[in-house]
């Protein structure tokens, strides 16, 4: 097996980006954060936010109803993984066994396409969240499920020219990677499983380390694990360097302003480089969608010490969780080399 070279797996490609998504994200995004915030509603501002941020990674497809489609069943699997992962929370040993399960399952669904994978991420990232809360209470939420519902309305009104969000000849829909998927492109059950127990494995060694929040270290394993090992080993080196380069620009902005308006114009301006990061690669859209959480999280009131402190962890979650997918494709790798035939 052949590594990856690591220092061109940084640089930009040339892949052309869609200038029309950048009024998108301004129009989805943008303007209303800077408008919540200038109106003193900083709670709503950084939630609404998030459920733009989640849908707009969903707004991808040919025609409006396949780009409605995408966006509405994603956050619908969000809010079904992270329904689960509450009942799990709550010591109930049978739902547990239920998602030790839907992992294998998710895992068995991958590599169908970008559509049908992000939607199983969606259903895993809800259960990790759900089962590991974000420290949010659950009545600041519905602002997420507004900015969702904002988003896909934006979205479906404007209808930007060219809406592939991607450099493939065709634009990722659920229902063509399914397809796809049954007629024998999915990962199978040997990688179902490697999935489900490195997932297990990261929250587990999270929790006993005392991690901050131990479903980002899932989150991280679930984000970068693919079937393809030299895959697995790319994209955990180009995310991992992402978050850390994020962090380090989020944590001079927490040193340099202690406002929450300043750090509502960096997710205005970030997120508007979006489409431009997403075409330069996984590197740089790690360290756009990072910084743009990250700034999220800056308007909640984080700053100081306990910003410091949620960065130095996100950048060790980030790590393990990287360093978890990498031993997992590498025993899956392993495990296949052995059952092949002399």
């Amino acid at each position: 097996m052949a590594f990856p070279s690591l220092l061109p797996a940084l640089k930009p490609s040339r892949h052309p980006w869609q200038r029309q998504r950048v009024m998108l994200n301004l129009l989805a995004f943008s303007l209303p954060l800077l408008i919540l915030a200038l109106n003193g509603q900083l709670q709503q501002a950084a939630m609404f936010g998030l459920g733009v941020f989640y849908t707009l990674l969903l707004d991808m497809g040919e025609k409006r109803l396949h780009r409605l489609e995408n966006m509405a069943l994603g956050i619908a699997a969000l809010c079904l993984g992270f329904a689960i992962g509450l009942l799990a929370s709550q010591q109930n040993a049978a739902v547990w066994w239920l998602g030790l399960v839907g992992f294998v399952v998710l895992g068995y669904a991958f590599n169908g396409g970008m559509a049908l994978e992000m939607l199983l991420r969606y259903i895993g990232i809800g259960y990790l969240l759900g089962k590991a809360p974000v420290l949010f209470p659950l009545d600041s939420l519905p602002p997420v499920l507004y900015g969702a519902c904002w988003t896909m309305a934006v979205s479906i009104l404007f209808a930007p020219r060219r809406h592939n969000p991607t450099p493939l000849p065709a634009a990722p829909f659920w229902r063509h990677d399914l397809r796809v998927g049954l007629e024998g492109r999915f990962a199978g059950p040997a990688f179902g499983i490697t999935l489900a127990l490195a997932v297990t494995a990261s929250m587990g060694i999270a929790t006993t380390l005392h991690l901050l929040n131990p479903a980002l270290v899932g989150i991280a394993t679930l984000l970068v694990l693919r079937p393809d090992h030299e895959r697995t080993l790319l994209l955990l080196w180009q995310r991992f360097c992402g978050v850390s380069v994020a962090s380090l620009i989020a944590l001079l902005a927490f040193k340099l302003f202690h406002d929450p308006m300043p750090y509502t114009w960096l997710a205005f301006v970030a997120c508007l480089l979006l489409p431009l990061a997403f075409s330069c690669g996984m590197a740089w859209f790690s360290l756009c969608n990072t910084f743009v959480l990250m700034m999220l999280l800056g308007i909640l009131g984080l700053h100081g010490h306990g910003a410091i402190r949620m960065l130095e962890f996100r950048v060790l979650d980030t790590l393990l969780g990287s360093i978890s997918a990498g031993l997992a494709g590498w025993l899956l790798l392993t495990l296949v080399h052995r059952r092949k035939p002399a």
